[in-house]
């Protein structure tokens, strides 16, 4: 005999241990292989499950995603609306049902107008600027007074 039970049975056991390990090693590099390719939610880092392109688990997730960054981005637009919304009521509040009045600056600012913004401008034929605030301008007049006017083509 030219081999014995022993090394013939030792044998196979280093064979099964071997083949043992080459399986294991082809699992490890197969479970790294998977965990660098998972995607994870943009909003609240959950693993995702389905296409490889998704970014969101859910609608609310996109939702509060954009919603974020829509209102880092907007944040001045949304300062500049508040302050137009309030000139608009200032002088809405002064020109309940009239054509026209005429208030002093004063008034105005006690009321919390800021003249710096407005919506657009008007230029008459004698050269007076009107400056609007959606449908309700205002002219400069002398000794710090100032005129409402409503353009109701606008509000109609």
């Amino acid at each position: 005999m030219l081999f014995s039970k022993k090394f013939v049975h030792k044998r196979t056991i280093f064979a099964l241990l071997e083949t043992y390990l080459i399986f294991l090693i082809i699992h490890l590099f197969e479970i790294t292989t998977k965990m660098e390719t998972l995607n994870y939610c943009n909003e609240c880092k959950k693993l995702l499950n389905g296409r490889s392109d998704k970014k969101f688990c859910d609608e609310g997730c996109r939702n509060n995603h954009n919603n974020r960054l829509n209102s880092i981005a907007y944040k001045n637009v949304k300062n500049i609306n508040k302050i137009l919304r309030i000139n608009r009521n200032v002088l809405n509040s002064l020109l309940p049902n009239e054509d026209k009045t005429t208030v002093s600056q004063k008034t105005l600012l006690i009321l919390g107008f800021n003249f710096e913004y407005y919506t657009h401008t008007y230029q008459t034929k004698a050269g007076n600027q009107y400056y609007f605030v959606y449908e309700y301008g205002y002219l400069k007049l002398e000794n710090n007074r100032i005129m409402i006017v409503k353009n109701k083509s606008i509000s109609q």
